[in-house]
Formats: structure tokens, C-alpha cells, sequence
């Protein structure tokens, strides 16, 4: 009898710039795969194609675009991940986001778009089993990153905090971390977390 494949997990880390998305994705990708997990990393925008490298130059204000047009660029980009995402899940993968689809909402809200047009625009978005936001103020943040984006303002991080702590209340499957622990104790804490949720989800 052929044995039961285990069913993939979608996990996205999500939080302001330097809050530490990227560092702490990168840790426990390492840590599962020495468990013997399957992994893949995957980042958002994905610059490798047509769209992500649009959305890149308009996140470093080299492309003079209106808020909603980056938006619609940020859902395209996400949109070519889909079923590159279903299909490693079909295969028992553990998909490990560098951001994800609630990004949008929170970035683009704080801009002043429309929470409801900016969830219409991302529907077809595949979403995370598990999102854990990693929470910083900006000061804390702004110290940790050289400011490479337009995004990277005190006053206008404060208002995508804002964001994700409201979208956190919204979303069941948001966990909220405080990522101005050190390092060593964020990633202790998302262990745990992922301990619990990758044994529930056997």
C-alpha cells in the first residue's frame, strides 16, 4: 500500500520593512529542511519575470507610477505564482513567503486605496494556511535597513503597522510576533509556532 502523502503548508511572513521578513524566512527554511522537510522560498515581487521587474523599479521610484497601477502590478506579479504554489503544496512542499498577498492591503490601504477594491484586485491570489506577522514600530525597523524603497518612511510605516494590526483582528489565520525581540527569541517563538501548526496539519 503506497503510503499517504502529507499535504503541503503555505506559511508567509509578513510586517513592515525591517521588521525582519527576510531574515527569519531564511532561518527556518534552513531549520525545517534539516528536520527533512521539503522547502521552497519564495519572494515577493518576484523579479525573474516581466512584471516583477516593473514592480521592483516602481518600489524604488524609478518608475513615476500612480499607487493603484503598482497595485495592479503587485497582484499581476503574485498572480504568476499561483499554481506554481499548488502545485509544490499537491507535492507535501512547504512554501515559505517572503510577503504575500495581505502586503498589498496593508501597503497600498496605507496609501489610501480602498481596502475593498485592493481584496477584489488580489482574490485570485493563493492564500497562506498560516501568516505570521512579524511587528516592529518603525523606529525600531528604519535602524535595522539602508532605506532602498519609497516605502521605507517613518510616518508612512507607522500607518502600514497600522494596517496589519487591524488586518490581524480581521484574518483568523494571522499571528501576531513581536519582532523587537532579538533574533534568537523571534525565531525560537516562530518555531514553536510552526511546531504546533506542522503537527496539527499531518
Amino acid at each position: 500500500m503506497n503510503k499517504k502523502r502529507s499535504p503541503g503548508v503555505y506559511i508567509a511572513f509578513v510586517g513592515i520593512d525591517g521588521a525582519g521578513k527576510t531574515s527569519v524566512a531564511n532561518e527556518i527554511k534552513k531549520w525545517l529542511e534539516s528536520k527533512g522537510k521539503k522547502c521552497v522560498l519564495i519572494k515577493e515581487p518576484n523579479a525573474s519575470s516581466k512584471i516583477g521587474e516593473l514592480v521592483k523599479l516602481a518600489e524604488r521610484g524609478v518608475l513615476n507610477y500612480d499607487a493603484k497601477v503598482i497595485a495592479l502590478l503587485f497582484a499581476a506579479n503574485r498572480l504568476e505564482f499561483c499554481e506554481k504554489i499548488r502545485k509544490w503544496k499537491e507535492n507535501g512542499f512547504i512554501i515559505i513567503g517572503d510577503r504575500c498577498y495581505i502586503c498589498s492591503i496593508a501597503y497600498q490601504s496605507a496609501q489610501g486605496i480602498d481596502e475593498r477594491w485592493l481584496e477584489e484586485i488580489n482574490k485570485f491570489a493563493e492564500r497562506p494556511d498560516l501568516i505570521i506577522l512579524l511587528d516592529a514600530s518603525p523606529e525600531v525597523a528604519l535602524n535595522r535597513v539602508e532605506p532602498s524603497s519609497i516605502f521605507e518612511r517613518r510616518d508612512f510605516l507607522a500607518k502600514v503597522r497600522e494596517a496589519y494590526l487591524r488586518l490581524s483582528e480581521k484574518f483568523e489565520n494571522i499571528i501576531v510576533v513581536d519582532a523587537e525581540k532579538s533574533f534568537d527569541d523571534v525565531v525560537r517563538y516562530v518555531k514553536k509556532i510552526l511546531e504546533e501548526k506542522l503537527s496539527s496539519n499531518c
